[in-house]
């Protein structure tokens, strides 16, 4: 007999006055023109999750920071792919992201520990990035045993200080699951598709930054499940 599996919950914080610096906002390095991420579980808790992302470089100082993003993942657990990466140049050229230039290494975390590591990373490396240009990325992580088998879990977050235009998650799961959230601050739409899967998604936007301090709480916008 299949295990029902709660999506435990799903929320972002509310940030309150407290939790920002007054009067005082952040030189913004990058931005997040559009992100669209899918998560598609099946009834044993094993779940395939893609991310589309484009950022855009505004200040020459963030160019190392956005030039190369890395994923993380547990080789004996999942796979992950890179399903396209290029640089656009703000002349709408692409600048398709070469074979080797996505690079599979152990995770630096685990290197020294006295016991094998199954934790890898895969890092891009985007080419000729220049103020005005954008990152496009389309990676795919498949989840070919759960982490905590008959569960699943999910996790995002963003801080006050980073621009966000657009953002949507979109979780599709058999009808059969107890799914459960708990959303604040987002829009949520629960639907049901043509074969009668649960469809629900949410859907963030924060174009005005703040200050982060590290100081006080609730100063994350978070997702979790």
């Amino acid at each position: 007999m299949v295990k029902s599996i709660p999506i435990l919950a799903l929320a972002i914080s509310v940030l309150s006055a407290s939790a920002l610096a007054a009067d005082s906002t952040p030189a913004v390095k990058e931005e997040v023109i559009s992100a669209f991420d899918t998560i598609t579980v099946q009834a044993d808790g094993r779940f395939v999750s893609e991310w589309e992302t484009k950022r855009r470089l505004l200040d020459a100082s963030g160019r190392d920071k956005l030039a190369t993003k890395t994923f993380r993942f547990n080789d004996q657990l999942s796979t992950l792919d890179v399903i396209e990466a290029e640089t656009i140049k703000a002349d709408g050229r692409h600048v398709q992201v070469q074979p080797d230039q996505i690079r599979l290494q152990e995770d630096p975390a685990a290197t020294g520990m006295p016991f094998f590591s199954t934790s890898k990373q895969k890092s891009i490396i985007f080419p000729d990035i220049e103020v005005g240009d954008t990152i496009h990325y389309r990676v795919r992580k498949t989840q070919t045993e759960s982490d905590f088998p008959g569960n699943f879990a999910y996790s995002d977050s963003f801080s006050p200080d980073e621009r966000v235009l657009a953002y949507k998650l979109v979780l599709k799961a058999p009808q059969s699951l107890n799914l459960r959230s708990d959303v604040n601050a987002m829009k949520e739409v629960r639907e049901t598709d043509a074969n009668g899967d649960k469809l629900w998604s949410w859907t963030f936007a924060q174009p005005d930054v703040r200050a982060f301090d590290d100081g006080k709480t609730d100063v994350l916008s978070t997702v979790r499940m």
